[in-house]
C-alpha cells in the first residue's frame, strides 16, 4: 500500500446505482408535490376567497352607511352601525371612530349633532382609506345630498305628528269611542 488515499471506481454498477438514487429520490420529490401541491392551492384559493369576501362585506356595509349618512333614523343605517364592529374588526381607526360616534349616541342625553357629524366623517374617512378610496377624506366628499323638498317634506311630516299627538293626548275621549267603533266594526266583520 503505497498511499492511504482510497480510490473509487467508477465502474458499470457504481454509475447504474447512482442513476437508480437520483432517479428515486427525485420520483420522491416529485410524489410529494404532486400529493402537497393541490393542498397548497386549495388552502391559497380559500384565503383568497376570505380575503375578497370580508372586503366585500366592508364595502357592501361602508356603501349602505355613506349612501343613507343623512337619515341617521333609517332602519337600514342603525343596522349597519350596529355590524361595524363585526365587519371592520381589523380596522382599528374605523373601530375607534365608531366607539366616539357609539358613545355620543348612546351615552348622552342631550345630542351634540355637530359632535355626531364630525364623528360621522372620521368614521367614514377611516374606512374609505381602509378600503383604499383615499381621496374620501374632505368634508366636502362627506356631506349628504339631500334635496330640499325632501327636508321641507319630513318637516311637515314631523310637525303632522306632533300637532296630531297633541290632538289626541287632549281628545282622550274620542280617542276612546274610536277605538270602541273600530273594535265594533271589527266584530260585525267576524260575524
Amino acid at each position: 500500500m503505497e498511499n492511504d488515499i482510497i480510490s473509487v471506481t467508477l465502474t458499470r454498477d457504481n454509475i447504474e446505482l447512482i442513476y437508480w438514487v437520483v432517479t428515486l429520490m427525485l420520483l420522491g420529490i416529485t410524489a410529494f408535490y404532486v400529493f402537497y401541491a393541490p393542498i397548497k392551492a386549495v388552502k391559497i384559493g380559500r384565503e383568497l376567497s376570505n380575503e375578497q369576501n370580508k372586503y366585500n362585506s366592508q364595502l357592501n356595509l361602508f356603501l349602505q352607511l355613506y349612501s343613507l349618512r343623512g337619515k341617521e333614523l333609517n332602519y337600514n343605517y342603525v343596522n349597519g352601525l350596529n355590524k361595524v364592529q363585526i365587519v371592520y374588526q381589523d380596522a382599528s381607526k374605523v373601530i375607534t371612530s365608531w366607539m366616539k360616534l357609539m358613545d355620543e349616541f348612546l351615552e348622552k342625553k342631550d345630542l351634540d349633532y355637530q359632535l355626531i357629524d364630525n364623528y360621522k366623517m372620521e368614521m367614514f374617512s377611516a374606512m374609505a382609506e381602509h378600503l383604499g378610496y383615499s381621496h374620501l377624506q374632505n368634508d366636502q366628499t362627506l356631506r349628504p345630498y339631500y334635496p330640499k323638498g325632501h327636508g321641507a317634506d319630513e318637516q311637515m311630516n314631523r310637525e303632522l305628528r306632533v300637532e296630531l299627538l297633541k290632538f289626541l293626548k287632549q281628545n282622550q275621549v274620542l280617542t276612546q269611542k274610536l277605538i270602541l267603533n273600530f273594535e265594533a266594526q271589527e266584530k260585525s266583520k267576524e260575524s
